[in-house]
């Protein structure tokens, strides 16, 4: 069986909140051709919610059953 594994690790420092402006600066005119306003958005440091799921992956352990789109032999 096959499978695969997202593995998330945390920031090991803050963002620099200069350096995400500039890098923001840099995106804006890319993003307003997708209508996101890079300028507008903030700082997240968080957003898988690294620290509430990463204790116990075996918690989502895949089930057992083969996947709808694999033919079985």
């Amino acid at each position: 069986m096959t499978f695969g594994v997202n593995l998330f690790a945390p920031n090991p420092v803050p963002v620099d909140p200069e350096a995400f402006r500039r890098y923001a600066r840099a995106v804006a005119p890319e993003a307003r051709t997708y209508g996101i306003d890079a300028l507008a958005v903030g700082i997240v440091e968080d957003d898988d919610r690294i620290r509430s799921t990463c204790c116990c992956p075996t918690r989502y352990r895949p089930s057992a059953s083969p996947s709808p789109s694999r033919k079985q032999p």
